[in-house]
């Protein structure tokens, strides 16, 4: 016996509009509709491929490009390339190259036998041979590829503001850059070693010992006539410790690595160098200014003269910015109280009441070296460290400005007897 049954048509279902069915269109239970895809096969004339990095041909100006890591593409964008030669000073008379996109793919190979002889938090340094002008030069490559127009635009700028301070005997400035597979290159002078490699070398073959007081006033001016150069551009470097100021093949400390520099009125940068060497303010208050380089400085050369491993926080990192460094007894016995005095200033708590780059070149030690060097540097090098036009002195009243009085003396204090300008120092120390 068989079940009768009666089958009953489904009700119609409303269907929202969509664009390859027509708006009244109803449907009951079977199969769906096939949609209509017709109108996209007419139009696939109008549709491009995407350009890749191997078809994009070179052309007599270096086409500009941003690089896309999703899919490793290569595409054009309003954005300056890094190698162009604008963002760079000419070296002994000859321009920087002036290359295509498709060479600066393979500018790397001009180089041989690299080797690796340093590495950061953010690049690898290695030193190789230009096969081109037979020379040694430093080539830095970043870690990690650029992943923005906003990162690269932030390189340009810091070549552009680089170059602008160069050339200077205690500078190290960029020669040449490009990116390559969306890594950045840098070329660089090829120096000997770090101040910081040079302070592990000597504690190890000069144990218990310390820096003679002469070989530190060389360095101090070295590093001094550098930061000045920054500052009288309105620059500040933001991270300026032994481990970014480099030894070159004349034997002379140079300031490097500009990845932190900023200009006086750039308040946008919110990046901070090492906390070890870093004034109170810059932590805590989140202010840099040209004062806060003066104390990097300072605390830098509070280290290579004591040798002491420097904190990064705690007891000691508080004790060494609340002011009288000199009093500490971590100086050896037979460093000048004139130095002493100098580097405390240079660390004073208060950001205001450090000396300016122009006040500390008055200073008696950094005169007597002065004039030494001018008896034994060709003139070159003089025209060098002060062929720099002066900005526009700042108000009183404007931040950052320096009491125009720390550590003015009159030129010829330098030939003073070392008692009477120690007596002479000391007695604005006083006055204070």
């Amino acid at each position: 016996m068989t079940d009768e049954f009666t089958v009953h048509p489904s009700p119609p279902i409303n269907v929202p509009q969509l664009g390859f069915i027509p708006a009244e269109s109803t449907f009951v239970c079977g199969s769906l509709p096939t949609p209509d895809f017709s109108f996209l096969e007419t139009n696939m004339s109008q549709w491009k491929p995407r350009k890749t990095s191997d078809k994009i041909r070179p052309t007599a100006e270096t086409p500009t490009y941003t690089y896309d890591r999703r899919d490793r593409d290569y595409h054009y964008s309003n954005i300056t390339a890094i190698h162009t030669p604008d963002h760079f000073s000419p070296q002994n008379g000859k321009p920087p190259p002036r290359l295509t996109f498709a060479q600066v793919q393979t500018y790397l190979s001009r180089f041989s036998d690299l080797e690796k002889i340093g590495s950061g938090s953010f690049s690898d340094v290695y030193k190789g041979f230009n096969q081109e002008d037979n020379k040694w030069y430093a080539l830095k490559i970043l870690k990690k590829p650029i992943a923005s127009e906003i990162q690269r635009r932030k390189i340009i700028r810091e070549l552009e503001l680089v170059k602008g301070i160069l050339p200077h005997p205690h500078i190290v400035g960029y020669i040449f850059g490009w990116e390559q597979d969306a890594f950045v290159h840098l070329q660089m002078e090829l120096c000997s070693e770090s101040l910081s490699g040079f302070l592990s070398n000597f504690q190890e073959t000069h144990p218990d010992q310390h820096i003679p007081e002469a070989t530190i006033w060389e360095f101090f001016t070295d590093i001094l006539l550098g930061i000045h150069r920054l500052h009288m551009k309105r620059l500040i470097h933001r991270d300026i410790k032994p481990a970014n100021i480099l030894r070159n093949t004349d034997g002379m400390l140079c300031l490097a690595d500009f990845g932190l520099v900023s200009e006086s009125d750039d308040s946008e940068s919110n990046d901070s160098g090492d906390a070890r060497y870093l004034a109170a303010e810059v932590l805590r208050e989140d202010s840099v200014t040209f004062c806060s380089d003066i104390f990097s400085f300072g605390i830098t050369m509070f280290e290579v003269a004591t040798l002491i491993d420097l904190p990064q926080s705690g007891a000691l990192w508080e004790k060494l910015r609340n002011g009288n460094i000199s009093q500490l007894k971590l100086f050896p016995d037979f460093y000048s109280e004139e130095f002493k005095l100098l580097i405390e200033a240079m660390m004073h708590p208060i950001p205001e009441n450090r000396p300016k780059t122009t006040s500390i070149l008055q200073h008696p030690g950094v005169l007597r070296e002065i004039e030494r060097r001018k008896l034994v540097f060709p003139p070159q090098y003089t025209k060098e460290i002060f062929d720099c036009p002066v900005p526009k002195r700042r108000s009183k009243s404007t931040p950052n400005a320096l009491p125009s009085t720390a550590f003015v003396s009159p030129p010829s204090s330098f030939l003073q007897p070392k008692s009477a300008a120690r007596k002479n120092l000391l007695g604005l120390f006083n006055a204070q």
